[in-house]
């Protein structure tokens, strides 16, 4: 979705109106919301209508948002995936990238909505036929940038089976580099909290970030 004109704020305003007329059209099922990406200390959310995540105004982007900012101007939009709130909602969803006039990326237009009345006909449904039903992975929504950048953390430390206190420098600038790749070090806070919840310090991971970088030119 790509601006038609350069002022970029009057772009992002004719969005919130049609952000606004479609959540009345899809119900109170359904929830839309707009990120701007250039707001990223304050919060990325500059508008929503709807309540399925429990996010306001000011409010953080998801791993899916992080991922974006990872991509940069590389970013596709991510189109009916199926995911689960906190609560246990599950949601059927659409992230469309936003670009400026130039293409740049600098935000997402997302459509939200609550599927899981269908959800739960669906497994019955499934589970006479004899299928196995699949269970969609949960994205953390939630007005905290912190909480959704640790929940990420936590996603991979786990996924690497070792523990944050026995980590090597090789298993430690694998996770860096794949927390980079998620946008995790494009939020202003993303370096502190990685250095928190790892135990190490900010300079350990401005140097493996650096080594990363590194390795990858060199190839």
């Amino acid at each position: 979705m790509r601006s038609p004109t350069k002022n970029t704020d009057e772009y992002i305003r004719s969005l919130t109106e049609l952000a606004s007329r479609l959540a009345q059209f899809l119900g109170p099922n359904a929830e839309v919301v707009i990120h701007d990406f250039r707001r990223r200390k304050d919060g990325t959310v500059v508008a929503i209508f709807g309540d399925l995540t429990g996010r306001s105004v000011g409010g953080s982007m998801s791993r899916i948002g992080l991922e974006l900012l990872g991509e940069g101007d590389q970013a596709q939009d991510r189109v009916n995936y199926v995911t689960t709130t906190k609560n246990g909602r599950t949601l059927k969803a659409s992230t469309f990238v936003l670009r400026d006039y130039q293409g740049t990326v600098f935000g997402a237009f997302c459509i939200n909505v609550d599927i899981t009345d269908l959800r739960k006909a669906a497994v019955t449904l499934a589970e006479l036929a004899g299928l196995d039903p699949v269970e969609p992975a949960p994205v953390l929504f939630s007005n905290d940038t912190r909480e959704v950048v640790r929940s990420i953390i936590a996603q991979e430390v786990a996924e690497l089976g070792v523990p944050v206190s026995r980590l090597s420098r090789e298993d430690r600038e694998h996770l860096v580099h794949t927390l980079e790749k998620r946008g995790i070090f494009a939020m202003q806070k993303g370096v502190p909290i990685a250095a928190e919840e790892l135990g190490v310090s900010r300079t350990t991971i401005y140097n493996c970030i650096t080594s990363v970088r590194n390795g990858e030119k060199e190839e």
